[in-house]
């Protein structure tokens, strides 16, 4: 349920920090850069720190979507516990494979830009 709501709105959450990162000057930057700072200090230093209110109300608009979200699902569906992997095999049992293939796809989907971020991450810090 957490990948889902971070599929769901975690585009909120890039672009609060995309803003965030875009409200320091380049001169702010440049004097970090000649001052010895790396580009990860800077980014975590100078471009999050001072922008702590719009990461703030990134958080409170996420927060407020993901709880409306679940008050709204509450009332109009049956109150139980329906884990993916018991979908998975009820389907493979059933020989039901094209919504086995599009369950697959949506699960590889929401992880894929988590990887490809952390990678892009391991490979800026290396």
């Amino acid at each position: 349920m957490v990948l889902g709501y971070v599929a769901r709105f975690g585009w909120i959450g890039i672009a609060t920090g995309w803003l965030a990162q875009m409200g320091v000057g380049r001169a702010q930057r440049e004097a970090a850069r000649s001052d010895g700072a790396t580009e990860t200090g800077v980014a975590l230093r100078i471009g999050l720190a001072g922008q702590w209110p719009t990461l703030a109300c990134g958080v409170f608009v996420i927060t407020a979507l993901s709880l409306s979200e679940v008050a709204t699902t509450a009332l109009v569906r049956v109150p139980a516990v329906n884990p993916i992997a018991l979908i998975l095999i009820e389907k493979f049992h059933r020989f039901e494979d094209g919504i086995l293939v599009g369950i697959c796809l949506v699960l590889t989907a929401v992880c894929l830009p988590g990887a490809l971020l952390a990678g892009a991450v391991g490979r800026r810090l290396a």
